[in-house]
Protein backbone atom coordinates (compact mmCIF):
# COMPACT_ATOMS: atom_id res chain seq x y z
CA UNK A 1 0.00 0.00 0.00
CA UNK A 2 1.29 3.24 -0.73
CA UNK A 3 1.06 6.15 1.46
CA UNK A 4 1.98 9.78 1.06
CA UNK A 5 4.20 11.56 2.53
CA UNK A 6 2.92 15.26 2.77
CA UNK A 7 6.44 16.73 3.81
CA UNK A 8 7.95 14.93 1.53
CA UNK A 9 5.53 16.19 -1.25
CA UNK A 10 6.27 19.80 0.04
CA UNK A 11 9.99 19.16 -0.59
CA UNK A 12 9.28 17.28 -4.25
CA UNK A 13 7.03 20.29 -5.44
CA UNK A 14 9.11 22.84 -4.28
CA UNK A 15 12.49 21.01 -6.22
CA UNK A 16 10.30 21.05 -9.13
CA UNK A 17 9.45 24.92 -8.82
CA UNK A 18 13.26 25.39 -8.63
CA UNK A 19 13.75 23.91 -11.73
CA UNK A 20 11.55 25.45 -13.25
CA UNK A 21 9.01 28.71 -12.05
CA UNK A 22 6.75 28.36 -14.59
CA UNK A 23 5.28 24.67 -13.41
CA UNK A 24 1.64 26.01 -12.27
CA UNK A 25 0.50 22.20 -11.59
CA UNK A 26 3.78 21.81 -9.20
CA UNK A 27 2.21 24.82 -7.36
CA UNK A 28 -1.01 23.72 -7.12
CA UNK A 29 -0.11 20.53 -5.63
CA UNK A 30 2.49 22.42 -3.63
CA UNK A 31 -0.45 24.78 -2.27
CA UNK A 32 -2.66 21.36 -1.68
CA UNK A 33 0.48 19.52 0.17
CA UNK A 34 0.49 23.20 2.59
CA UNK A 35 -3.28 23.36 3.04
CA UNK A 36 -3.03 20.29 4.58
CA UNK A 37 -0.59 21.06 6.99
CA UNK A 38 -2.48 24.01 8.34
CA UNK A 39 -0.45 26.47 6.53
CA UNK A 40 -3.23 28.36 5.22
CA UNK A 41 -1.54 31.85 4.28
CA UNK A 42 1.72 30.34 2.81
CA UNK A 43 -1.15 28.13 0.91
CA UNK A 44 -2.81 31.29 -0.50
CA UNK A 45 0.45 32.76 -1.63
CA UNK A 46 1.33 29.35 -3.82
CA UNK A 47 -2.56 29.61 -5.00
CA UNK A 48 -2.50 33.42 -6.46
CA UNK A 49 0.91 32.40 -7.80
CA UNK A 50 -0.80 29.52 -9.51
CA UNK A 51 -3.98 32.05 -10.88
CA UNK A 52 -1.27 34.36 -11.80
CA UNK A 53 0.20 31.73 -14.58
CA UNK A 54 -2.95 29.79 -15.17
CA UNK A 55 -5.97 31.95 -14.67
CA UNK A 56 -8.16 29.19 -15.96
CA UNK A 57 -7.57 26.76 -13.77
CA UNK A 58 -10.63 27.10 -11.84
CA UNK A 59 -9.81 24.36 -8.96
CA UNK A 60 -7.25 27.12 -7.95
CA UNK A 61 -10.05 29.65 -7.41
CA UNK A 62 -12.11 27.05 -5.83
CA UNK A 63 -9.07 26.17 -2.90
CA UNK A 64 -8.41 29.62 -2.72
CA UNK A 65 -11.94 30.03 -1.58
CA UNK A 66 -11.39 27.68 0.71
CA UNK A 67 -8.61 28.56 2.27
CA UNK A 68 -10.32 32.35 2.68
CA UNK A 69 -13.49 30.65 4.32
CA UNK A 70 -11.26 28.78 7.18
CA UNK A 71 -9.14 31.92 7.83
CA UNK A 72 -12.20 34.15 7.66
CA UNK A 73 -11.54 35.96 4.75
CA UNK A 74 -14.80 36.24 3.39
CA UNK A 75 -14.60 39.05 1.03
CA UNK A 76 -11.86 37.24 -0.66
CA UNK A 77 -13.29 33.96 -0.63
CA UNK A 78 -16.47 35.18 -2.47
CA UNK A 79 -14.04 37.25 -5.12
CA UNK A 80 -12.15 33.26 -5.57
CA UNK A 81 -15.77 31.91 -5.69
CA UNK A 82 -17.12 34.04 -8.33
CA UNK A 83 -14.15 33.44 -10.54
CA UNK A 84 -13.98 29.97 -9.92
CA UNK A 85 -17.80 29.74 -10.59
CA UNK A 86 -17.59 31.69 -13.85
CA UNK A 87 -15.08 29.86 -15.13
CA UNK A 88 -17.37 26.45 -14.69
CA UNK A 89 -19.96 27.97 -16.55
CA UNK A 90 -17.82 28.56 -19.17
CA UNK A 91 -16.46 25.07 -19.07
CA UNK A 92 -19.98 23.85 -19.23
CA UNK A 93 -20.88 25.76 -21.89
CA UNK A 94 -17.76 23.97 -24.02
CA UNK A 95 -18.56 20.77 -23.02
CA UNK A 96 -21.91 21.24 -24.24
CA UNK A 97 -21.14 22.32 -27.33
CA UNK A 98 -18.46 19.52 -27.47
CA UNK A 99 -21.33 17.01 -26.70
CA UNK A 100 -23.27 18.41 -29.50
CA UNK A 101 -20.63 18.43 -32.48
CA UNK A 102 -20.28 14.58 -31.22
CA UNK A 103 -23.90 13.88 -31.53
CA UNK A 104 -24.23 15.34 -35.15
CA UNK A 105 -20.77 14.55 -36.67
CA UNK A 106 -20.58 11.97 -39.15
CA UNK A 107 -17.37 11.24 -39.05
CA UNK A 108 -18.02 10.25 -35.38
CA UNK A 109 -21.07 8.16 -35.90
CA UNK A 110 -19.41 5.16 -35.31
CA UNK A 111 -17.49 6.05 -32.14
CA UNK A 112 -19.92 5.42 -28.73
CA UNK A 113 -20.28 8.20 -26.88
CA UNK A 114 -21.24 8.13 -22.98
CA UNK A 115 -22.26 11.40 -21.07
CA UNK A 116 -24.78 12.16 -18.85
CA UNK A 117 -27.25 14.61 -20.04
Amino acid sequence: MFTFNIANGVAAFRQALICNLNLWPAMFNLASCLEKLGKLNACIKWLQRCAEKEPTYSPCYMALCNCYLRLGRYEEAVKAMDIGYNLLEKERQVFALMKLKLRISKRFSSIKVSYKN
